[in-house]
């Protein structure tokens, strides 16, 4: 009976640790997405900003068209270069956390495993539990579980 409870106890246990694990990868997997989002409205943010910048800067020098053309130009690639770093920046942070993520779900799997696997074997010890016959006061026979020690108790 106490195997029952033991079993029982380690299984709720690895439960709870794989529950814990789940909630954690979605509340990072949430952040980053989030994370991501604000990093997008600012990039269009910057960008808006950066044309209203140019259209005022067009209708101010029209003496200068040349000039102006240039300058948008290398402001349109600096704002390009800039939303790809970002980008790639954020890309790369997610497929870490993800991957970070994973390993540690795995590590925890893992150790919760080898941890059931050692206290399974040593409550058992490797070895199978007698059933011996005994007669109660009414002459009947029963079978029951022997007297036993759990570890020098």
């Amino acid at each position: 009976m106490h195997y029952v409870v033991v079993v029982v106890v380690v299984v709720v246990v690895v439960i709870v640790v794989v529950v814990v694990v789940v909630v954690v990868v979605v509340i990072i997997i949430v952040v980053v997405v989030v994370v991501v989002v604000v990093v997008i409205v600012v990039v269009v943010v910057v960008v808006e900003v950066v044309v209203v910048v140019v259209v005022i800067v067009v209708e101010i020098v029209v003496v200068v068209v040349v000039v102006v053309v240039v300058v948008i130009i290398i402001i349109v690639v600096v704002v390009v270069v800039v939303v790809v770093v970002v980008v790639v920046v954020v890309v790369v942070v997610v497929v870490v956390v993800v991957v970070v993520v994973v390993v540690v779900v795995v590590v925890v799997i893992v150790v919760v495993v080898v941890v059931v696997v050692v206290v399974v074997a040593v409550i058992v010890k490797g070895k199978a539990i007698p059933l011996q016959a005994w007669t109660d006061p009414e002459g009947s026979r029963r079978l029951r579980l022997p007297d036993f020690k759990i570890f020098g108790t």
